[in-house]
């Protein structure tokens, strides 16, 4: 793991399902690029989260649902599908 200054940047952000309300019980399928803009190799972790619009109970504001540590190379683009 690299702990030295290393900038990365995600981009190409979408989803595929009938919209980006799901209900329970539905799956979606989150993508998103992620480049390693600086000099350096470096590891990023992407995360992904969520939060419910109507609850009867109180929740978290956040639920973290998904996260991969992707290792990245100088200027090297990975993309990344269902987290």
């Amino acid at each position: 793991m690299s702990t030295s200054p290393t900038v990365r940047e995600g981009s190409d952000v979408s989803q595929r399902g009938s919209s980006p309300t799901v209900r329970e019980g539905s799956n979606i399928t989150v993508t998103v690029e992620v480049k390693n803009t600086g000099s350096r190799e470096g590891d990023e972790v992407v995360q992904l989260y969520t939060h419910q619009l109507v609850t009867s109970v109180t929740t978290y504001e956040k639920n973290l649902r998904g996260f991969e540590r992707l290792h990245l190379k100088p200027g090297e683009p990975k993309p990344l599908v269902s987290l």
